[in-house]
């Protein structure tokens, strides 16, 4: 089982390390990179996210990239979702202004968060993004489940907490302090209730620097069920399948199914 545990949310970090490779930006989970922030988030910034350099437009979206077209659109005349509008995990599927034929895979965390139990719980909206699969996060297992929970907690502080405008909710990555750049992401709400995501972003690490921006949806609610709480001892419970009371009791049989005292 320690085993399987260790393999489980070393693959979780090892995706969320990938994430946005593809689109020219690549997640630093080292202790440095959580310290220094030298762009805070104000009511200016969230409002005024960056659109491209002329050398960079000159790798706009193909024409007939109806999609990537429709989602800029719609998120122009989008406004601020609320808080209970993107409670839990809401998974769906990003495109790049660049690579609009590769669409990924996104993941938006959202809620009341404490990396420890003694920490203050502060709301956070953690981000996740893959480029190798468009629907990774919207098929998410139970093994995966426990290791995206741990990575959440871990990332947390990667990321401001989000500004609310009547525009949109906005947060960004604190950056490590040798990297000037920016990973702005402005979320929204359309009249229909799409929550869509766009994400600006320039690195001025290596040679010459590079900059990105996409635009996303995430609209299926893929939020784990929360675990039962521990049964009591003398109390009766009604189980089916192979469950665990307090550690001492298993049930093998998944047809079955009994009543059972709790020791």
């Amino acid at each position: 089982m320690k085993n399987k545990i260790v393999l489980v949310l070393a693959t979780a970090l090892g995706i969320a390390a990938a994430g946005l490779a593809f689109a020219g930006e690549i997640e630093d989970l080292s202790a440095g990179a959580e310290k220094a922030f030298a762009h805070p988030v104000s009511a200016v910034t969230a409002a005024t996210l960056p659109e491209a350099s002329p050398a960079t437009k000159t790798m706009a979206a193909p024409a007939g990239n109806a999609e990537y077209k429709k989602l800029a659109a719609d998120f122009a005349k989008g406004t601020s979702p609320s808080k209970e509008d993107l409670a839990g995990w809401k998974a769906g599927r990003y495109i790049d202004r660049d690579y609009p034929d590769y669409p990924g895979s996104m993941l938006l965390a959202s809620g009341e968060m404490q990396a420890t139990p003694a920490d203050v719980k502060t709301y956070k909206i953690v981000p996740f993004t893959l480029n190798a699969s468009p629907s990774f996060y919207e098929t998410l297992n139970a093994d995966m489940n426990a290791g995206m929970a741990y990575v959440i907690k871990d990332r947390m502080s990667m990321w401001t907490s989000p500004v609310f405008t009547q525009a949109e909710a906005a947060f960004e990555k604190v950056m490590p302090s040798y990297d000037k750049g920016f990973s702005r992401y402005a979320v929204r709400k359309t009249a229909d209730g799409r929550i869509l995501v766009r994400n600006a972003w320039r690195s001025d690490m290596g040679a010459y620097p590079s900059e990105g921006i996409f635009y996303g949806y995430v609209t299926k609610n893929v939020t784990p069920a929360p675990a039962a709480a521990p049964a009591r001892a003398g109390q009766y419970v009604r189980v089916t399948g192979r469950v665990n009371l307090n550690g001492t009791l298993y049930v093998e049989n998944a047809q079955s199914s009994a009543t059972y005292i709790v020791r």
